[in-house]
């Protein structure tokens, strides 16, 4: 019985995959008034149902929606955070969709000219969110990272249809299954346009959905894809250690980059895997790289950097510090960056085969 309280209590503090409540607050007139802060644009391909609404629910589409999204994001606020509590009162973090794209071509000329004009680029981020996380909370949390971090890409949120249960993970695992044909059908359309260049963003159970659509699209021999991938950035990535070189192996013949960011000592990666998936070893808590067996990757160990008070299961979007020192950079690039780590004065480098692991000191 202890046992499986604790195991609650691991499932309620799963932060960054958590729900939180609806964060639809426009105005009577349709329009967000008196936003505290910035309006960020997010563009949102899902496989969820449409709600009467217009919002996306829980259950499984079985085609892609496209639609573009405002979200307020206030000025007053720490760098990695969003609120808590339920959303609304003033405008703050609420959300409005503001447009509908038809297609999957007419989604992707949207994206590029957002790209172009606000950005100056031709690049996109696709971000796939985590274990029980609501679309409100997908939405807010991408938005935060559009806001906080000063990437030159335009922002795609891939909502895929997790159940927004706490007790949902087998659920949750056959729908990553059920939306890895659609994140495929979503890479492979954006590589079809203009743009330049794609970085896939994968966090907690979503980090195992992107690399799932990435080999497939290796299986499918989409070189034009692998061409336009900037890499793979996976963020305390629950992935079976076995399943991840497995994927890796698929990969050899494309070579792109595949970046993790982990916490060697991250408890909710730890003892859940304990707990629900009979101790397997999951790549967001890895500490031994050689268990990758030399496959090509970048694996950045976090654990040490900034407050232990302020660690979450999303530590590098979460923390001020984090943040902060990918956007010292030039052009801020969640893959350049850990490829850049090697250099670092304040990291410690090791290598097995082609896999590189980099643990960050506490600073």
């Amino acid at each position: 019985m202890r046992n499986l309280a604790t195991a609650f209590l691991l499932i309620f503090i799963l932060q960054g995959c958590t729900a939180l409540p609806a964060t639809f607050a426009p105005d009577q007139t349709g329009r967000i008034t008196r936003p505290q802060g910035s309006l960020q644009s997010i563009f949102v391909a899902s496989s969820r149902n449409r709600l009467p609404d217009g919002s996306f629910g829980i259950e499984r589409a079985q085609s892609l929606s496209f639609a573009t999204y405002q979200v307020a994001m206030p000025n007053r606020r720490a760098p990695g955070s969003i609120p808590p509590e339920p959303f609304g009162t003033s405008n703050e973090f609420a959300s409005l969709e503001v447009a509908r794209q038809a297609s999957l071509s007419a989604f992707s000329a949207t994206v590029l000219d957002a790209a172009r004009t606000t950005r100056n680029s031709s690049e996109v981020m696709v971000f796939v969110h985590g274990f029980n996380s609501s679309f409100e909370h997908s939405l807010t949390r991408v938005a935060q990272m559009d806001k906080d971090f000063e990437f030159p890409s335009a922002t795609i949120l891939y909502a895929w249809p997790a159940a927004n249960q706490l007790l949902s993970y087998v659920h949750d695992l056959d729908s990553t299954a059920f939306a890895r044909d659609g994140l495929v059908e979503l890479l492979s359309g954006l590589s079809r346009s203009g743009i330049s260049r794609i970085v896939v963003v994968g966090h907690s159970m979503g980090a195992r959905l992107a690399m799932e659509a990435v080999r497939d699209l290796a299986l499918e021999g989409n070189r034009r894809f692998f061409e336009k991938l900037g890499g793979v950035a996976l963020l305390s990535p629950d992935i079976d250690v076995d399943l991840f070189t497995a994927q890796l192996r698929t990969l050899e013949g494309f070579a792109p980059s595949v970046v993790a960011y982990i916490s060697s000592d991250d408890p909710t990666l730890r003892d859940f895997s304990n707990f629900f998936i009979e101790g397997k070893l999951r790549l967001g808590s890895i500490q031994d790289i050689s268990r990758l067996g030399g496959q090509a990757a970048t694996i950045v160990d976090v654990n040490n950097v900034g407050d232990p008070a302020q660690r979450s299961h999303l530590a590098v979007a979460t923390s001020p510090v984090m943040i902060g020192d990918i956007n010292a950079m030039s052009r801020p690039d969640l893959i350049r960056y850990a490829q850049g780590l090697t250099e670092y004065p304040n990291a410690t480098v090791s290598r097995f085969g082609k896999t590189v692991g980099i643990q960050l000191a506490p600073y």
